[in-house]
């Protein structure tokens, strides 16, 4: 996700200096919405791709598939409308004869649904150009992804091997109008492996169950804390999957945001789970609760517990099955994206 020195403070729009601004004097309560996003582009995984809908992210028993690439499928009319129109739209910049022509049989298992990630960036990216404009709020395409902290200096020689396989797959199956020089296009996907956000299963067979994954830049502003101030959830307005930060906590006008990247079985375990973080997202956690000694740690958590008794319980039953609070207005995912494929 975003690097350990990367500042984000409550409430609406992302400032120039990589910061999510309150306005002044204003206080949020638990359970305030911060930030609502959808992706800039998403994915499914390919072992849910034939049963799950490439725009709503909801399972279907049957998709109504892109008959030029054959490589998306919608779960209905409203979906298949939306999805439909990005992705054949764009002139010869269009991601559907890009995805058609994507050869995925070199790749690694797991791979695929990156490979097919960037195509549908580099395309989106192409016929914003062509277009004179940036089609997400934030700015444009390269304008988000340059924003992201890649991390190349901390990913190891196997991975960055993988993902230069990945690139030149991509590059060759973009239209010419799309492609970029191929170590930026390296850059921005190191960037994507501390990034993304994963896109969970909330009913039947896929309940608790990573489908896919996305960026969404509003998001990857948040630092980490291991006891956060808010957490991510997930919803589907009409055919469109978003994603929203809601806050777990009372928080002060100008209070950093954070969200605990770390799993939650590891809260009690700050040695594993500074370890955890240091592999997953390349830094070395530095929050009040890894700075605290093993007796001001012991009192932390219960305290925490205390301002907003759910959050605990709430965190650890997310990270055990991400979407079983089904009760809740939205239903609570794991602060973390690491997509273990």
């Amino acid at each position: 996700m975003c690097r350990a020195r990367k500042k984000a403070v409550c409430a609406c729009s992302v400032a120039q200096h990589r910061r999510l601004a309150v306005p002044t004097a204003a206080h949020s309560f638990s359970g305030c919405a911060c930030v609502c996003t959808v992706p800039l582009a998403s994915v499914v995984l390919e072992e849910w791709a034939a049963c799950v809908c490439h725009q709503c992210f909801r399972l279907a028993a049957r998709l109504s598939r892109c008959a030029g690439c054959k490589q998306v499928g919608w779960c209905s009319p409203e979906c298949e409308g939306v999805g439909a129109a990005t992705h054949r739209s764009g002139g010869a910049c269009s991601e559907c004869p890009a995805l058609a022509r994507l050869d995925t049989d070199i790749l690694r298992d797991g791979d695929t649904a990156l490979a097919k990630l960037f195509v549908k960036l580099l395309c989106k990216r192409a016929a914003e150009a062509a277009a004179g404009h940036g089609g997400v709020r934030g700015g444009t395409v390269e304008q988000c992804l340059a924003a992201l902290e890649s991390n190349e200096e901390a990913i190891d020689e196997e991975r960055l091997s993988d993902l230069s396989m990945i690139a030149e797959v991509v590059l060759e199956a973009v239209p010419p109008s799309a492609r970029i020089d191929q170590e930026v296009l390296e850059g921005y996907m190191c960037a994507e492996q501390c990034n993304s956000f994963g896109i969970w299963g909330d009913s039947g067979a896929g309940r608790g169950r990573l489908l896919g994954f996305g960026i969404f830049p509003r998001l990857c502003m948040f630092n980490h804390s291991c006891l956060p101030n808010v957490t991510i959830s997930q919803t589907v307005a009409g055919s469109v999957r978003q994603l929203s930060a809601h806050t777990l906590l009372p928080i002060a006008a100008g209070e950093e945001l954070c969200i605990s990247y770390s799993e939650a079985k590891l809260l009690d375990d700050r040695d594993a789970r500074r370890a955890w973080l240091r592999q997953t997202y390349c830094f070395q956690c530095a929050c009040a609760l890894c700075r605290a000694t093993a007796a001001e740690a012991k009192d932390m958590v219960p305290s925490f517990n205390k301002r907003w008794p759910p959050a605990t319980p709430a965190l650890r039953t997310c990270a055990a099955a991400p979407c079983a609070l089904g009760s809740r207005a939205s239903t609570l995912v794991p602060d973390i994206h690491k997509r273990y494929i």
